[in-house]
């Protein structure tokens, strides 16, 4: 398999030829000094192409999307948004009363949990609402498994088995035309999957994993 810097610098030449204003957003990346100190606050140890990648770019402006709709977080606002859920989590309340409705997808992959710290914060609609690896996955999951979490993912899958899959599965989306890019009313080009059709990659997600 191709490693995550092959990977990662064909979808970003497909960014940079088809939404150069999205490429432009994407920020440079970070030393591994601050990569050192997320580690440390985070009291885990991150996988190596997560790490590898923030050093190729970190994360982009907050003024648009990179990743399918998605913000791709510089690491400063993956903290703000790990410490936001960290704060929710010391409350008890919320974790008590959403708990009880969460879902893993494949059986005991992911800890049925609302609120798991071990889940990291790396794509996100704005909205509460993330993608990223599960550094504390359930007894069937591995560590660094991308899945899906936040405000309203009840239901979470294991969507690929590490950062490096997740990317070659966008790619391949690409070559294959099931992901590709529309007009909106508006006259902008927006990515649009095919297959299954939607805008939205976290309905993608639930389509597509689902049962």
């Amino acid at each position: 398999m191709p490693s995550i810097q092959e990977i990662w610098g064909e979808l970003e030449d497909w960014l940079k030829s088809n939404l150069p204003h999205n490429h432009a957003s994407l920020r440079p990346g970070a030393s591994e000094e601050q990569i050192t100190q997320i580690e440390r606050e985070l009291g885990f140890r991150l996988p190596e192409d997560w790490k590898t990648l923030y050093q190729i770019h970190d994360g982009q402006d907050e003024t648009d999307t990179a990743m399918l709709t998605l913000r791709w977080l510089p690491l400063a606002d993956v903290l703000s948004s790990w410490r936001m859920w960290k704060e929710l989590l010391a409350d008890g309340s919320t974790q008590e009363a959403l708990s009880p409705d969460c879902k893993s997808i494949p059986p005991g992959a992911i800890q049925e949990k609302y609120i798991n710290l071990g889940w990291l914060p790396m794509f996100t609609d704005g909205g509460g609402n993330a993608i990223g690896p599960d550094l504390q996955p359930g007894a069937n999951g591995q560590i660094g498994q991308m899945i899906n979490f936040g405000r309203d993912e009840l239901e979470k899958f294991v969507i690929a088995p590490d950062l490096k899959d997740f990317l070659q599965w966008i790619v391949s989306g690409i070559r294959s035309g099931k992901i590709t890019l529309q007009k909106a009313s508006t006259g902008a080009d927006v990515i649009r999957f095919i297959d299954p059709p939607n805008e939205s990659i976290f309905t993608v997600i639930h389509q597509r994993f689902g049962i």
